[in-house]
């Protein structure tokens, strides 16, 4: 059977490897933090993209009688999923004094 998420799969993996070369390069010259806007921009994109794809799989590819997070697929999308919400939520200008 064919999947319809592998090429939006492939797509969000070299988003991610372009988001990671830009924090890299940001790292190297120093500019006083870790993660440029634009990696960060990519990051929350694929965050998105991720989580959007773990409830399309979860509702429409598997079968009824299957508990979701079943593939090793739907496990590595919602690992980024969090991933990328940390990220994110770690990036933004602190609310709590603690953080």
């Amino acid at each position: 059977m064919y999947d319809p998420t592998t090429p939006v799969l492939i797509l969000l993996t070299i988003l991610s490897l372009a988001a990671s070369v830009l924090s890299i390069r940001a790292l190297l010259v120093a500019r006083g933090r870790a993660t440029s806007k634009g990696a960060l921009r990519l990051i929350i994109f694929c965050a998105i993209g991720s989580a959007a794809i773990l409830f399309y799989r979860a509702y429409f590819i598997h079968d009824p009688g299957q508990p979701p997070l079943t593939a090793h697929v739907d496990g590595l999308l919602l690992l980024a999923t969090l991933f990328g919400a940390v990220v994110w939520f770690l990036s933004s200008p602190s609310r709590l004094p603690g953080i």
